[in-house]
């Protein structure tokens, strides 16, 4: 690796140093860290992290959808994303599939549900694992006992080992505070992705102007500090014409401390023309990915056609649309 050294300055140092009595050892260690430092010599910032590129150690975990992976390449580390959807979009399936798909590249990972009950998310699971959603419906079940078992039976296993990375927050109010110490826990235990779905169920316990901020300012500093990629699932603000940033709720601070928004839209099925890895191509709709926000990637803006599978209960991506049917 090369560094752009003062020579004559460096020289002047080590005399200063054998001039201060210093053993050779201790000048060695002095030097190495003037050369190493990126105080000194700023390169250093980008002599590090390209290492880390080139080794493979800075990468992308990527989505379940490979596309949206391609042109949003948001889960790298130190990196703030916003998962934003209204009521319907099937942004909490979404999230257990996304969960399910990282455990199963090895990624660790956890979410933090604010709603529902761990049996309950297993459940919910346990019928995407299936795909089978009649799972889900508790009159199916009772008339189907034998079947509802044989699921449960092929799934056992993986069921015990991925239920470790759902968390639900306690009975009764959970503040900011309680959500940046939950993170703070995980990302020392190791995970790489952690999740919190949805923000908009905790208390602020302040004026949202001043929590929102500083919760999401904290976030950012234990994305950056432990390396990993926090993913904040949220809602639209209660009036809003189109996904946007600014209709993120939690405000500005939103929009100032994330690298990534994802916009999932419920919207009529419809056709669109899409750009898939199979070429430009009709394909049958239910939702839009919108990629509102994408620091690093090519994607800012786009739309990505997605179907939402109420047979198995998991998102499906179709392709970038390059083409809406009017009317």
């Amino acid at each position: 690796m090369a560094h752009r050294i003062d020579n004559l300055a460096l020289h002047r140092f080590v005399e200063d140093c054998k001039k201060d009595g210093d053993s050779e050892e201790v000048i060695a260690k002095k030097v190495e860290y003037l050369v190493l430092s990126p105080h000194i010599y700023p390169m250093n910032h980008l002599l590090k992290h390209m290492d880390s590129v080139c080794a493979g150690e800075f990468k992308a975990i990527p989505w379940p959808w490979p596309q949206i992976t391609n042109v949003v390449p948001s889960l790298t580390p130190g990196a703030v994303v916003a998962f934003v959807g209204g009521i319907g979009a099937s942004k909490s399936f979404t999230v257990l599939q996304c969960i399910d798909f990282w455990a199963k590249l090895d990624v660790q990972c956890c979410v933090m549900t604010l709603e529902g009950t761990h049996a309950g998310h297993m459940h919910r699971m346990l019928s995407q694992l299936d795909d089978n959603s009649d799972i889900t419906d508790l009159e199916w079940c009772v008339q189907n006992p034998g079947e509802v078992s044989k699921a449960m039976a092929r799934h056992h296993d993986w069921l015990n080992i991925v239920g470790h990375s759902i968390h639900c927050a306690p009975l009764g109010s959970v503040s900011y505070m309680d959500v940046l110490n939950w993170i703070e826990d995980k990302a020392y235990s190791g995970n790489r992705v952690i999740v919190v779905d949805p923000i908009t169920a905790a208390d602020p316990g302040g004026p949202p102007w001043e929590a929102d901020r500083m919760f999401m300012n904290q976030v950012k500093a234990y994305a950056v500090k432990f390396k990993i990629s926090i993913v904040i699932v949220s809602h639209p603000t209660k009036a809003y014409a189109a996904p946007s940033l600014e209709c993120i709720a939690g405000g500005a601070a939103v929009g100032r401390f994330i690298d990534c928004a994802l916009w999932l839209q419920c919207v009529e099925p419809s056709e669109v023309t899409v750009r898939s890895c199979c070429g430009r191509q009709e394909m049958h709709i239910n939702r839009v990915m919108h990629l509102l926000k994408v620091r690093d990637g090519r994607g800012q803006g786009m739309k990505v056609g997605m179907f939402f599978d109420g047979s198995c209960l998991k998102l499906a991506e179709q392709g970038l649309i390059i083409k809406e049917k009017k009317g």
